[in-house]
């Protein structure tokens, strides 16, 4: 089973392979290398359906005004993105740079090592590229499985989670605490039985971090700030890190 730091890693690491994946319509308005530079990432998707929207000089410029993108069952690293709806807004065709995102992805399907599916039911897009929002919603029983793996990696006993109106029933050894989970430093930190353990924190070298959640008892909603401008030019280039957070304590 995944992570939550690992699910968190890879809701950043997605919007920038959607963002990615635009590039697959524009080798028709500007080369053919931005088609390889998707291929070679190895993304992949059927139906896609873009709109260009070019004004002014256009394409001469090497800019376009907007992208707006369809696409289904679009393949990233470790998962599937049923339905994508995406604008991208002033593109270059020149640089690939863009200044800002917005739209939703639509049932995000993560595969666990042990081939345990997480579904996140949308992860919505919006800001400029260098801090877009990116609001993920886990539905209870993969927000529950995800939560309790994450204690237990960060030393928690748990044997089992249970959501609650902003709140965690959190059952081990046949008593039953409750917990509850904040942003504090931009880490996420579980409270519980007098104390406070960190579960996920971004690296300082990462460019995601967290921003805030909130629990009702079907879902736990993520907020992410993420600058995708960064990230995008680190995974064509090869230098994306994927380093797991070791913090144990809260700040």
């Amino acid at each position: 089973m995944p992570s939550l730091a690992s699910f968190l890693r890879f809701a950043a690491f997605t919007a920038v392979a959607i963002v990615l994946l635009v590039f697959v319509a524009l080798p028709v308005i500007g080369g053919p290398i931005l088609g390889s530079m998707v291929r070679d990432a190895g993304f992949a998707g059927d139906d896609l359906h873009v709109d260009v929207n070019v004004v002014g000089g256009g394409i001469v410029s090497g800019r376009v005004e907007s992208l707006h993108v369809l696409a289904r069952n679009v393949a990233v690293p470790h998962g599937v993105v049923r339905d994508v709806d995406l604008t991208l807004q002033d593109v270059s065709v020149v640089d690939h740079s863009f200044s800002a995102v917005s739209g939703t992805l639509h049932d995000v399907q993560v595969s666990g090592p042990d081939g345990i599916p997480v579904v996140v039911g949308t992860v919505d897009l919006d800001g400029p590229a260098a801090m877009t929002r990116a609001r993920g919603t886990i539905s209870g029983p993969d927000a529950e499985r995800l939560v309790s793996a994450a204690a237990t990696a960060a030393g928690v006993s748990v044997d089992s989670v249970k959501l609650g109106q902003g709140d965690l029933k959190i059952s081990s050894g046949g008593r039953t605490t409750n917990a509850h989970l904040r942003v504090a430093g931009r880490a996420l930190i579980l409270d519980h039985g007098g104390s406070s353990t960190v579960l996920v924190q971004p690296a300082p070298s990462e460019h995601w971090h967290l921003e805030d959640v909130s629990v009702t008892p079907g879902s736990i909603q993520v907020d992410l700030e993420v600058d995708v401008r960064a990230l995008a030019a680190n995974l064509a280039s090869g230098t994306h890190s994927a380093s797991d957070p070791d913090a144990t304590s809260a700040p």
